[in-house]
Formats: C-alpha cells, structure tokens, sequence
C-alpha cells in the first residue's frame, strides 16, 4: 500500500476498500456508526460538555443528521476532547490544527476591490481541479446577503463547490473512500461550529482530498474569512459580502 494512504487511513488496505457503489455506502455507513459511538463516549467524559449536562440519547440515532449531540457539542467540548475525536479519523492532527485555527480566528474582512482581485486565481485553481461544467469567471454580480434583495439574489444562487461533485452516482475510487467518510462524517459539526456557513469545514478537510483542492478550499476559506462568499449563478458567478 502507498505511504500516503498509510497516513491518511492508518490500518486500512487498498485490498480491503470495497469499489461497488453499494458496498462503498455500506463501509462508510459502518465507520461513520464507529466513529459516532467513540465520540459520544469521550463527550461523556468531557468536563465542559458534562457541566452542562450534556447526555447521549438512547439509543443513538442511526441518522448522523438526527443526532444533535454530534453535531452541536464538538466546538463545545474541551480541545483535548477534540483532538481525540479527530485523531480517530484520517489525518486526525491536520485536521485538529485546522479546526483549532478556525475556531480561534478572528475575522480579517477585506474591501470588494481585494475580494474580487482574488477571483482569477480561484477560477484557475477551479479549472486545474476539473468543474462539472464550464464556468464563466468574468461574469461577476455582486451580493449584499443581508439586505432584502440580496436574500432574493441569493436564493438563484448555489454553493460554488456544486462544481466539484463529480457524477453523484458514480463510485469513489477506493484510495479516496477513507477520506471521503472522514469529509461527511464532519460536515454537520463543522457547519454549525461555522455559524450555518460550510466554507470553514471544507478548508479543514481539503487535506483529504489532494493539494489542489486544498489550495481551491484555501483561497475560498480565505475569502470568507474576509467575510465574503463564491456562489454559482445562472450567468456567471456572484461575490456575496455576509459580514455588514
């Protein structure tokens, strides 16, 4: 087995990854249920979490986006318990340095003429990745979220990251599987760490996900720490400001 995935999925064989699209979907459904039960059993010893009274339900719901304690608690407990729990999963110290950095950081807003200086260097880091479908860069609108018609622009709006979904029905390459369990298993407590945003949480997985990605999730997590979003439009693209 290559060194890299040795450190990405430590234990894990290349042999042993299953590469049926329904057999895949049964192996991540079976570390995610790992994963969700070795959380909640040092949430149980966390002091914070346990003076707030903080309890597991039982029985714990099979439904990852049913279990709120999972998705709630993690930027609630302590940064050791924290840091156990991301060492269960690849690439556990990547990525417990990132969420500590994240959820240390102070916003750095920039101006909309910095904001849309970095838009060049974002679409080439989109065309290197490869998109789902071609698009165009140089068609800009610009979006206040927090006024009226901004929330009414947003809604034409999607994710950016929509580009890089790749063919839903399709199966992972094994290699990638590890990481990909790790990626969703994440992105609900990571998003509500973020206040609602799923900026941050993809920046603190991109590191499974290859050093292309990780310098797209970069530059899009730098740009939103700035206090901007990158939304797919009709036409083109749309620079949305979230922060007043």
């Amino acid at each position: 087995m290559p060194n890299w995935l040795k450190a990405l999925f430590p234990g894990a064989r290349t042999k042993a990854l299953p590469t049926d699209r329904a057999e895949q979907n049964v192996w991540v459904k079976a570390r995610h249920r790992e994963w969700q039960l070795a959380w909640h059993d040092l949430f149980d010893q966390d002091p914070a979490l346990t003076a707030e009274g903080s309890h597991r339900d039982d029985p714990l719901p099979d439904d990852l986006m049913q279990d709120n304690r999972l998705i709630h608690e993690f930027s609630r407990a302590t940064p050791e318990t924290r840091r156990a729990c991301l060492a269960l999963l690849p690439l556990g110290a990547e990525l417990f340095r990132r969420t500590e950095a994240f959820l240390s950081a102070a916003p750095q807003l920039l101006p909309e003429a910095e904001a849309r200086a970095r838009i060049p260097a974002i679409a080439a880091l989109f065309k290197e990745v490869g998109p789902n479908e071609e698009v165009d860069f140089t068609q800009l609108t610009v979006i206040e979220r927090w006024t009226q018609e901004g929330e009414a622009a947003m809604r034409q709006t999607d994710d950016i990251t929509v580009l890089l979904e790749g063919n839903l029905l399709a199966s992972t390459p094994p290699e990638a599987l590890p990481g990909q369990a790790a990626s969703s298993f994440l992105s609900e407590p990571l998003y509500a760490a973020a206040g609602n945003f799923y900026t941050p949480g993809e920046w603190i997985c991109a590191p499974l996900h290859g050093q292309t990605e990780d310098r797209l999730h970069t530059a899009l997590y730098e740009l939103w720490q700035g206090g901007w979003q990158l939304r797919l439009a009709d036409d083109g693209i749309a620079l949305a400001r979230y922060v007043r």
